[in-house]
Parts: C-alpha cells; sequence; structure tokens
C-alpha cells in the first residue's frame, strides 16, 4: 500500500504541473485511477482527480459535432460503457438490462472499444439499439467528452457501466447537470472515480451501498440497490455431464467458479487448508473453473490428492460443469457473485467461507435466503464441517436447494424488473457536486485488497509506460534507490 500511495503522489505532482494540457491530464488521471483500482493504496476515491474532471474549463473546449448520433439516441436511455467484452459478467447485464426493460427504447456508447465488438454482445437478437463507437471514430479524449456531454443532454437517462478509470465519461457526467445518471456500482469492491458526481449509484449489494457511504463519502439518499438479474441457465443432462468428468455416482463433486485471482493467498487467508481436510474423503472431487494446475492454491492441492482435483482453466460457459456438481463452494478471499448465483438458480446447495465479516464483507457473496447459522463459514472448521454435513445428508442438500430455488426468485428476470422499474421511478435526493475526501486507511480490509490485488511494481519498473514528466520518473527512480538501500519507502 505504501508503495502505491507514494506513486499516486508522484502523479497527482505530475497533474498540478500540466493542469494547462487538459488531454496530457485526462490521460495521467487514466493511469492514477488505474493504478487505485488494480494495486489497493487504502483509498476508494481520488480527490484530486475528481476535483479536475469536475472544475477544468479546458475539458469544455472542444465543439461536438454529434448531430447524427444525437439523434439515434434522443430519447433513449443510453448504456455508457467504457469497452464491451465477449465474456464476462460486465457486457451480458448490460445486454439484459436492455432485454428485460423492452418497453423503453435504448442505446449504447462506447467510450474506448480496445477490441473489435459485435453488436451480439450488447444488443439482443432482433432488437434496434443503436451502438456508437467513440474509439472507432479516433477522437482524442477532450472530443470524447464533448461528444458524451452533447448526448447525455438529449438521452432519457444516462446509465454508467463504466470502468473504475473512465476519466472521459465521468467528466461529460460532471458537465451534464440537468441529466439522470444512474452510476451503476459493478466495481463496488475498488477505487474508481465518479465519486463526486451528483448522480444515483445504483449499487448491486446493500454491501456496496454501505461502503460507498463510509469510505467514499456518497449520502445514502443517493443510492440504491437491485439485485443482479440472473437468467437459469440452459438444461443439461446431470448424468451425463456427470460421466463426462469421469464422476462417480458414489462421489461428491464441490465446484468453483471464478478468476484465478479471486483464490489467490493472502497470508493465511486461502481455501487451501480446509479444502486439503476436505479432500482426505475418498468420495469427494473438486472442480476448479478458472484456474490451472500452476495456481497457488489448486496447484498443491491437485499434487497433495491426486485424482481428486480438477483444474479446468478458462471456461466461457460452464454449464456442463454446473449440472453436474453437488455442492458450490464461493471463492475466496473474493467472492464471485455472478458464479454463485448461476450455480444457485439450479438449486445447488451453495456453500461461502466468510471470516470476519464485519470488516470483510464487501468481499463477500450475499445470499440472505440461507439460515445465517449455517451457509457463511466463519472459521475453517466450521467451513468443513458445513461441507461435511451437505456431503454425507442428500436431505439437508434438498433442503439447502429448496431455499435456494426460493430465494433465487428475487433475481429471476421478473422480480428484477419489478425492481429496476421501482428504482427509475423513484425519488432519489440530487446531491450536488461534492469533494469525496476520504483519508488513507490502514485496516483489515485494507491489508487483504492490498494483498489481493497486483503489486504497484509492475508499474514502478517500467515508469516510462506511465505517460508522466522527467521530474516524476526521477521520483521514481529515487523511490526506487531508497528502497533498494533498505531505506525504505
Amino acid at each position: 500500500m505504501t508503495r502505491a500511495r507514494r506513486l499516486l503522489g508522484i502523479l497527482n505532482g505530475c497533474l498540478s504541473r500540466h493542469a494547462g494540457d487538459a488531454e496530457q491530464s485526462l490521460a495521467l488521471i487514466e493511469k492514477s485511477a488505474l493504478i487505485a483500482w488494480l494495486c489497493h493504496a487504502g483509498t476508494f476515491v481520488l480527490p484530486q482527480a475528481e476535483r479536475f474532471l469536475q472544475e477544468h474549463t479546458a475539458l469544455a473546449d472542444p465543439v461536438a459535432q454529434s448531430g447524427p448520433w444525437m439523434k439515434a439516441v434522443e430519447g433513449r436511455t443510453l448504456h455508457v460503457l467504457t469497452e464491451a467484452y465477449a465474456i464476462g459478467g460486465h457486457t451480458p447485464l448490460v445486454k439484459r438490462w436492455i432485454e428485460l426493460l423492452d418497453d423503453e427504447p435504448h442505446a449504447v456508447v462506447l467510450v474506448r472499444q480496445g477490441q473489435p465488438v459485435e453488436h451480439s454482445w450488447v444488443v439482443p437478437l432482433g432488437r434496434h439499439v443503436p451502438v456508437i463507437d467513440l474509439h472507432q471514430a479516433r477522437l482524442s479524449r477532450r472530443a470524447r467528452v464533448a461528444h458524451l456531454q452533447a448526448l447525455f443532454r438529449v438521452a432519457r437517462r444516462v446509465i454508467l457501466h463504466i470502468h473504475p478509470n473512465d476519466a472521459c465519461s465521468v467528466a461529460a457526467a460532471y458537465r451534464s447537470p440537468h441529466a439522470e445518471i444512474h452510476f451503476l456500482n459493478h466495481a463496488d469492491h475498488v477505487a474508481w472515480l465518479g465519486a463526486g458526481l451528483p448522480a444515483v449509484l445504483l449499487n448491486l449489494r446493500h454491501r456496496g451501498a454501505r461502503l460507498a457511504e463510509v469510505r467514499r463519502g456518497v449520502a445514502a439518499a443517493a443510492c440504491g440497490v437491485v439485485p443482479v438479474p440472473i437468467t437459469r441457465p440452459a438444461v443439461v443432462d446431470r448424468q451425463e455431464a456427470r460421466q463426462s468428468f469421469g464422476i462417480g455416482d458414489h462421489e461428491c463433486l464441490v465446484l468453483t467458479v471464478a478468476s484465478g485471482y479471486k483464490f489467490n493467498p493472502v497470508g493465511s487467508r486461502s481455501l487451501l487448508e480446509p479444502l486439503d481436510r476436505l479432500l482426505r474423503r475418498w468420495d469427494v472431487k473438486l472442480m476448479a473453473v478458472g484456474v490451472d494446475a500452476q495456481h497457488p492454491v489448486f496447484g498443491p492441492l491437485a499434487e497433495r490428492h491426486p485424482g481428486q482435483v480438477l483444474c479446468m482453466g478458462t471456461v466461457p460457459s460452464p454449464t456442463r460443469h454446473r449440472a453436474a456438481a453437488d455442492i458450490y463452494l464461493d471463492s475466496y478471499p473474493f467472492c464471485s457473485i455472478t458464479s454463485m448465483l448461476e450455480s444457485a438458480a439450479l438449486g445447488t446447495p451453495v456453500v461461502a467461507y466468510q471470516p470476519d465479516p464485519e470488516e470483510l464483507e464487501i468481499l463477500y457473496s450475499e445470499c440472505p435466503w440461507l439460515p445465517a447459522d449455517r451457509h457463511p463459514a466463519r472459521d475453517v472448521g466450521h467451513l468443513v464441517e458445513s461441507l461435511d454435513a451437505l456431503i454425507d445428508d442428500r436431505s439437508l442438500r434438498q433442503e439447502y436447494a429448496m431455499r435456494t430455488i426460493d430465494g433465487m426468485e428475487q433475481h429471476s428476470p421478473r422480480a428484477w424488473r419489478a425492481a429496476m422499474q421501482r428504482h427509475l421511478a423513484g425519488n432519489f435526493a440530487k446531491t450536488p457536486w461534492r469533494k469525496p475526501d476520504r483519508p488513507f486507511h490502514d485496516g483489515l480490509l485494507d491489508q487483504v485488497l492490498s494483498g489481493l490485488m497486483g503489486d504497484v511494481r509492475s508499474y514502478t519498473d517500467q515508469p516510462e509506460m506511465l505517460g508522466i514528466d522527467a521530474i516524476g520518473l526521477d521520483q521514481i527512480a529515487r523511490c526506487k534507490r531508497r528502497e533498494e538501500s533498505g531505506g525504505g519507502l
């Protein structure tokens, strides 16, 4: 965290020195926000960057010739994506939103699309939804701000589905005081730009709303909560699925699905010990989707328990894997909410390891429909005991399955549509611009996030990639020399 803070300070100094150059300043803010997002520094806000995006007059200078685009967007709900992806949960949520709220017109704008995009990623089949690609138009950052501002002015409402470092979209939102803007808090556990916006913060978890209030300074009156919409996966023959993976009739398959980093150990915090204890049972197999055999947790487990651990790597659509599973285990130290819910939608009993919930709740999935004394295991013994009980007792698995199916109703398309309509019709306080000044923290959450996220040295080892001036480069070099000589940071 200390290294990340020092680098953010160097970037802030560079931003101050080049404040007269709006284009370069936007680039520096994007880089600062990227580092704060990927390398936790003990903060969830970037006050200096927010102030620049809100106040800098030069950002409003270009005149955007946006006539055709404005005509395409006028009167529609405009979904703003920094970038669309073929896989993952981020882009499909936009597509599902458009599909489920089919009684109103929509449009999509891509701010800095880094790869060719297919409209089918974001547009439901058979729907007329204009898709505007600002990156393909080869616009400067300042021009993108101007075009976005023009589009925000004519849209019925604006939904920001943006990356944490999307400086252009946030700058445009600051300059659109009369637009109805909803900021989707899909990255609620990391720092992001936009904490000072006069917008409604739409959270996917109550935990995200609580952290936004405490650590970002977002007023509770400006927060809404709508659950993640989950469509029940396609039906797959369970027996055929189990046979395809070599799962015997008397074996219990525990499944977990997440990106590999979500399982990375942070000190003693990992699933290694509880899963090692669980796999001493001959009748248990563990399937991990999203990790390979070199993973620091699942690699050792596969060596210690030959034939019981299946590391499946990246699987775009693990439908058969879910159908074959008896129990779903959420990732740890960081949850995978959508993955957990997609298994829960099948009625698969879900289990989660959630120690220190008061400090670390933002890292964990919410399953309010399960009894609190059973579902969130608070220590290793409790987790192994919960898994053992489900493995041994089919009737208990059935009870969990029924509770899970009932609880998942709130994530059904019908329930989500009703919740979203209530949210959009809600009377939220239109808060003014606020300076989201929050001190750096060194609490347990910050320590775990710092260990879980990336190492800032991947940036300081190649400082020329940061786009900073000679003074900043010299400051980084001096910090590195001081650290290498044992003088601290």
